[in-house]
């Protein structure tokens, strides 16, 4: 007998068994208490860092209560592996919280892997109106809540080197506004040495290129998916042409010299933007928290991305963690007053934003106060205020980003063309979301 999992081989039940022993044994996935308070397990997916940040903020909510006490494991999540979340709801021992990307809720709610969370959230007075909205778009999928957002990442601001612009005989306080505008501002900051290059004035695909796809093809029309009618739309034409111009990069500077210069760069306190060697690049808040970190004294300046046509509205995307209760979960109504707290109190959302430098997905967040006080985090709060896009809401995300990925970077080594990639990419994926529609119904 075997679990067939739907992102990997069939494990056998043994296999599983074994699993969910030997957490068992470890001391999760059983109701008992810390310090005489009912105990909730959370699973986080952050290591360094990060990681230490959240348990920072799980002491703080366990010092403040002394109704419940929160348990945290590090538990590795991407969007395409999530075998052991998965082993532990198959088995009935799953942690009562658990993180999920926010691409991910569609996919977690369609294998029912994660509760629908609806009756929960209207007991405690939640609504759209309470998030930004892009990040109550993910965790809603036909129609039902199955997870309540955490944090809001606003995708993407432009930062430049304010000393590069100068350089280039560029106003400093002047950012490109329009598509046209950055490729004239990326060909004058850019320079050579013979053949090899020495500063990049932008590179449209660093950022990842999956989520630089998204933000030019919806900067450039494109929809990426039809809600209507469960359709893959990656080839339409305004999304082939934003992939086309952002591989005209490529072509113009050539790959391999692009990919030489960026593998000079090693650490991540040694990005090539924080040394003054790519003028421009796409980043996030947590961009802003690295040159803090690292490179505090560096002269430069965020704002919107450019967008095609001069009067455009700008484009801004969210994305985010989420809390959603697993399938099988002891005591949801316990976990969700944590969720509660960290998710929608001022006294959550306000330690969320100070010990993990995340913006809170709580509109209402007092973390906003300190923010608009910060000229550059303001950027970013004003792109909160605009933000229209998630990434599609269905259950093949990881699919269809890993599809995207490759459909771009056969474009680029000339393994295919940007036409046929994005067909293959919408054939491929639609094929895997009819399957799983039909799969988990």
């Amino acid at each position: 007998m075997e679990l067939e999992n739907a992102r990997g081989p069939a494990l056998s039940i043994g296999i599983l068994a074994l699993i969910i022993i030997t957490w068992t044994l470890a001391g999760h996935g059983t109701v008992e208490t810390v310090l005489d308070r009912p105990a909730v397990d959370i699973w986080y997916p952050w290591a360094g860092e990060t990681g230490d940040a959240f348990r920072e903020l799980v002491d703080i909510f366990n010092e403040s209560r002394d109704d419940l006490y929160i348990r945290v494991l590090y538990a590795p999540n991407d969007l395409s592996a999530s075998q052991k979340f998965f082993l532990s709801v198959a088995g009935g021992v799953p942690p009562e919280i658990v993180f999920v990307d926010g691409p991910q809720v569609a996919e977690w709610a369609e294998r029912n892997a994660i509760m629908d969370v609806s009756a929960l959230a209207e007991a405690a007075g939640l609504s759209g109106d309470d998030f930004w909205g892009p990040c109550w778009g993910q965790v809603n999928y036909r129609g039902s809540v199955y997870a309540i957002p955490y944090a809001a990442d606003p995708n993407f601001a432009l930062f430049w080197n304010r000393e590069a612009f100068r350089r280039a005989g560029l106003d400093a306080d002047s950012p490109p506004a329009t598509i046209a505008q950055l490729d004239d501002y990326a060909r004058r900051l850019t320079t050579f040495e013979g053949r090899s290059l020495r500063t990049i004035g932008f590179i449209p695909w660093a950022a990842d290129m999956a989520n630089c796809l998204y933000t030019f093809g919806w900067i450039f029309g494109g929809r990426f998916y039809d809600y209507d009618n469960d359709l893959i739309t990656c080839d339409e034409p305004e999304i082939g042409a934003a992939l086309s111009w952002m591989l005209s990069y490529a072509d113009w500077l050539d790959v391999t010299r692009i990919s030489t210069f960026s593998q000079a760069y090693g650490a991540r306190e040694r990005n090539p933007f924080y040394v003054g060697d790519l003028a421009m690049m796409m980043g996030t808040t947590a961009t802003l928290r690295d040159i803090e970190r690292y490179m505090p004294d560096l002269d430069f300046s965020l704002a919107p991305m450019p967008v095609l046509n001069e009067g455009d509205e700008p484009v801004v995307w969210m994305g985010g963690w989420c809390l959603g209760i697993p399938r099988g979960a002891k005591r949801p109504e316990l976990a969700f007053e944590f969720i509660k707290w960290v998710c929608t109190s001022p006294e959550g959302t306000l330690s969320l934003a100070r010990v993990t430098g995340s913006f809170p997905a709580f509109r209402n967040s007092p973390a906003y106060e300190e923010a608009a006080a910060d000229p550059r985090r303001r950027v970013f709060l004003d792109m909160l205020d605009t933000a229209r896009y998630q990434r599609p809401v269905m259950p093949v995300q990881a699919k269809y980003t890993g599809e995207l990925r490759r459909a771009a970077d056969h474009a680029m080594y000339r393994r295919n063309t940007v036409e046929a990639g994005l067909a293959e990419a919408r054939e491929r994926t639609q094929a895997e979301l009819d399957r799983v529609l039909g799969a988990y119904r």
